[in-house]
């Protein structure tokens, strides 16, 4: 039965390797996850400007056409970070925090992606931190999404966006620590929600990072987010629009996506228990 994974290691094991690329027991202790890809992410090709940083780059799955399972492993001077793509959407987001909350090694998840901006400050191209995230994704029928707010990590969070605001701010973009909800489909993403959410003081919204700080969070796993907004959706700005809509320029959207790089690699290199 595919939900008895945590009793059943030959069926954990087969589904993990299938997902993730690699063997549980292999699992680093801190991974970051992202829904589509982190091709573009640090302005560029990713592999490659993760090498000229120092790191050992080595793609351990890539299938192509997949809306899943595009991974690498990273390795410098003793640090192992996993980059592993789980897919767009709640019940993605779903099977993927599954298989990492059982894997044991797991200490510290990040999530990186994209999101809609709808706070009165947020501009596209802002950075949202997530001090909290409410989950209305209902993607698997006895599973209870948490409608209670969802506390992230508090330390690797401010961490995250101390670092982070000096590299934005070179380029005009603000870094926010605020709260944020997750929606089951874009569908879900009405004017009367999005309105009701901007109201109460949501930031920002997707469709998964508060399943994974909910199923994680329960495994004891550390869980932050770096959230970039991109469409502004009660100003008609969306995903697809182009960056001159948007109000940023090539350079400052490079800039950032730079920023961002640089700031998860030297955080994640550093022992995180401390």
């Amino acid at each position: 039965m595919y939900g008895e994974l945590e009793h059943n290691t030959q069926l954990f094991e087969h589904y993990f390797r299938h997902y993730v690329g690699i063997a549980p027991e292999e699992c680093p202790d801190r991974i970051v996850v992202t829904p589509a890809g982190f091709e573009d992410l640090g302005g560029g090709d990713f592999q490659s400007m993760v090498g000229n940083m120092g790191w050992q780059v080595t793609p351990i799955m890539n299938i192509p056409g997949a809306r899943f399972g595009r991974s690498f492993l990273i390795k410098k001077a003793g640090a192992r970070i996993l980059w592993s793509v789980g897919g767009i959407g709640a019940p993605y987001a779903f099977g993927h925090a599954t298989l990492l909350s059982l894997t044991r090694s797991v200490r510290a998840v990040l999530f990186y992606g994209a999101a809609g901006g709808i706070g009165e400050e947020v501009k596209s191209y802002d950075i949202n931190i997530p001090v909290s995230a409410i989950c209305g994704a209902q993607v698997k029928e006895g599973w209870e999404p948490d409608v209670k707010e969802l506390t992230t990590d508090p330390r690797l969070s401010s961490l995250f966006a101390s670092r982070l605001r000096p590299e934005l701010a070179q380029w005009n973009r603000n870094v926010h620590l605020g709260h944020h909800y997750t929606t089951g489909h874009y569908f879900m993403e009405t004017l009367s929600l999005l309105t009701h959410l901007k109201s109460v003081g949501i930031l920002t919204i997707d469709l998964e990072f508060a399943v994974y700080a909910s199923i994680l969070r329960k495994a004891g796993v550390a869980v932050a987010g770096i959230l970039r907004a991109s469409d502004l959706p009660l100003n008609d700005i969306a995903f697809h629009d182009s960056l001159e809509k948007k109000g940023v320029s090539k350079e400052q959207a490079a800039g950032v996506k730079h920023g961002i790089l640089t700031v998860v690699l030297s955080i994640l290199q550093q022992d995180i228990s401390e």
